[in-house]
């Protein structure tokens, strides 16, 4: 059976989690939003949203999250 964190990535949408990747790799907001042509605010909202989803309150929640889950 997958772990709840598992299945909060499953409920990630594709633009969530390129936006979470490029966080992950260290892109800003809008080196994001130039890759994929949406707007700062589409990434903040993306990027928020993914945050709420996984539990994570910071960044750094967000890249320890990624380290146990072998995301990067």
């Amino acid at each position: 059976s997958l772990s709840s964190e598992q299945q909060m990535l499953q409920s990630l949408s594709s633009q969530e989690i390129k936006v979470m990747r490029a966080v992950l790799a260290g892109a800003d907001n809008k080196q994001i939003a130039g890759e994929m042509f949406i707007s700062n605010t589409t990434v903040s909202t993306y990027k928020s949203r993914l945050m709420e989803k996984l539990g994570c309150k910071s960044l750094m929640e967000l890249f320890s999250f990624a380290n146990r889950n072998k995301i990067g």
